[in-house]
């Protein structure tokens, strides 16, 4: 299990700690919400987290029909509602700037759907909250 640790560090920003690489990453809150935009927020890390997903679970059809990896983009487009605050939509495009067979086409995007992030979006995941005093 990986754990992450979350601080508060001034209004509408946190930074994450990864525990077992000790990287720090900086968010904040949307422009859609009251942010400023300059840092990512915790719905942009969700949209990058599905990006980031499908392009390593893409990668071996990838590696195997000889595509470049610097031929392959991922875009994910991410659209909030304000009422209610949530997710309206992840929209991805995966760009490949090689010709290749439309049957690889459509294995690559039939494997992009099988990411677990993916996955897990689709099927709500249990999320236990507890709050604690030391």
């Amino acid at each position: 299990m990986t754990e992450l640790y979350v601080s508060l560090i001034k209004k509408g920003e946190c930074i994450v700690k990864h525990d077992k690489s000790a990287t720090k990453i900086v968010t904040g809150s949307p422009r859609e919400y009251g942010g400023n935009g300059k840092e990512y927020s915790s719905t942009d890390l969700l949209a990058a987290a599905l990006g980031t997903c499908i392009a390593t679970t893409i990668e071996d059809i990838i590696n195997r029909n000889k595509i470049k990896y610097e031929n392959v983009e991922i875009i994910v487009k991410k659209e909030l509602l304000l009422k209610p605050k949530k997710i309206k939509s992840l929209k991805v495009e995966i760009l490949i700037n090689e010709k290749i067979d439309l049957k690889i086409i459509d294995i690559i995007r039939r494997s992009a759907k099988s990411c677990l992030v993916h996955k897990s979006l689709i099927v709500k995941p249990e999320i236990i909250v507890k709050a604690v005093v030391n």
